[in-house]
């Protein structure tokens, strides 16, 4: 099957991880310079991390996908699942057997599969959403705002998700 990039990945800024629906499953994104591809080792590692977080009564759900095992190839982003396309993420995350990782430059330069070992807390954290009062999308801003204090980078969001994804 031929991966089409939404348009919208294609847009965003290098370095950026995106967790998108390509047709009926969660597929996961990382936007890459080219430069930054071609140090990737041939055969690369990736290890992805779920975090969930309550703050401000909004549940912040976070990505953190690790390449090579190397702090300056971790990448994050977070999902809001109080809105309907968060949740359709979400509720892939948890039905899945495998995730994809398209890792793309102006076209796709190499996927990656990843054996989803995250089924069980994805399932739980969509639970979560659903008995959760609602949020609102300024709501969500903020708290990714405080979050975003706490782990200003990627790695650091990376070493918190192995503490936090107990629901």
């Amino acid at each position: 099957m031929a991966i089409i990039v939404p348009r919208d990945i294609l847009e965003k800024p290098p370095a950026t991880l995106t967790a998108a629906l390509l047709e009926s499953d969660t597929a996961l994104f990382l936007r890459m310079d080219p430069w930054d591809l071609g140090t990737l080792p041939r055969r690369c590692s990736a290890d992805l991390r779920l975090g969930v977080w309550d703050i401000d009564d909004v549940l912040l759900f976070a990505l953190a996908l690790r390449l090579a095992h190397n702090d300056t190839t971790t990448f994050d982003c977070m999902i809001d699942i109080g809105q309907p396309s968060g949740m359709r993420v979400i509720d892939g995350f948890s039905n899945q057997d495998h995730l994809d990782v398209h890792v793309i430059t102006d076209t796709l330069a190499r996927s990656l599969r990843l054996v989803n070992a995250d089924r069980t807390t994805a399932s739980r954290i969509a639970q979560r959403v659903r008995s959760h009062a609602a949020w609102t999308v300024e709501d969500f801003r903020r708290a990714a705002t405080r979050l975003n204090r706490l782990y200003p980078t990627p790695h650091s969001l990376w070493w918190s998700c192995e503490r936090s994804t107990e629901t």
